[in-house]
């Protein structure tokens, strides 16, 4: 009966666990921060801008969902 392979950790291994962390670490500061821009108070004279960090944050979002795996 045949062993199995020990489990090692090489470079291009820890490189891709370190990608997947930094994308799940970079998707969860955009949601946060699409969430907490519905917090903030924000003066009436730039009420304009929250819809266009809305917008902003959101393509962020989908962008990192979109290339989480590249």
């Amino acid at each position: 009966m045949k062993g199995s392979k020990p489990f090692s950790l090489g470079e291009a291994e820890a490189i891709n666990i370190f990608k997947v962390f930094a994308w799940t670490v970079g998707s969860a500061l955009v949601v946060l921060l699409i969430d907490l821009l519905g917090v903030v108070e924000v003066p009436a004279q730039y009420a304009f801008i929250v819809p266009m960090v809305n917008t902003a944050l959101y393509a962020l979002k989908e962008w990192v969902a979109d290339n989480r795996f590249n």
